[in-house]
């Protein structure tokens, strides 16, 4: 990728909000090269993206949340926020999702779970992504002198995040049992199509011996 602003190697303003006429949603590809299996990280990314109070959310929110570990690449919200901004503003076609794929393996590497080259199952990557979004967002309402004027902002958002990813699931679900149905049909189809096949050759057969019986010959 090249050096450009806004691209991963180059500086990036996570400050800077969405300019006039950039705010629709910016369809970009991500990174899967063989051996990296980032394919379902790739789907929560993208399925987060879309979600237009997640992206206009992350991208501009004026400020940053404190941090409550004391390094930042443990960072759900600043993991995402600078893929997100990347997408925005970078002109590269294709981004790397290292910054929620690293992070990802990093805070589950204990339980062995979304690590590197290794793949994993969507749903539950997405279930971690909003689990760990929450986690950091109660402990800095906590830590607010006040009540954060984000709060209920932040509960709707993660509904939201967390219905599209149940419709997303159950979606999965019936395409999986319908082809399951489809498949078991086409094989009774097929045991039919060939009972009936070796019907057609005993008539056939049947026929053939009473009109050799008769006297009659095909001609």
């Amino acid at each position: 990728m090249g050096n450009v602003e806004g691209a991963p190697g180059s500086p990036v303003d996570a400050d800077r909000p969405i300019a006039p006429g950039r705010t629709g949603v910016v369809d970009k590809g991500l990174r899967n090269l063989k051996g990296e299996n980032n394919c379902f990280v790739n789907v929560c990314i993208q399925a987060l993206w879309h979600l237009d109070s997640m992206r206009e959310r992350v991208v501009n929110l004026s400020g940053h949340p404190p941090h409550f570990d004391s390094d930042a690449d443990s960072c759900m919200f600043c993991a995402l926020r600078t893929l997100f901004t990347y997408y925005a503003f970078a002109d590269d076609a294709v981004l790397p999702p290292d910054s929620v794929r690293h992070l990802l393996a990093s805070l589950y590497g204990a339980d062995d779970r979304f690590q590197l080259g290794e793949t994993d199952d969507a749903s539950e990557a997405m279930d971690a992504i909003l689990r760990c979004l929450h986690a950091d967002q109660i402990r800095r309402e906590r830590a607010a002198p006040g009540p954060s004027r984000h709060s209920s902002r932040h509960v709707a958002m993660v509904e939201r995040a967390r219905a599209l990813s149940r419709t997303a699931g159950s979606l999965g679900a019936s395409v999986t049992a319908a082809a399951a149905t489809a498949t078991a049909t086409m094989a009774d189809v097929k045991r039919a199509m060939l009972s009936a096949r070796a019907d057609l050759r005993a008539a056939t057969g049947s026929v053939s011996a009473l009109s050799h019986g008769f006297g009659y010959t095909e001609r």
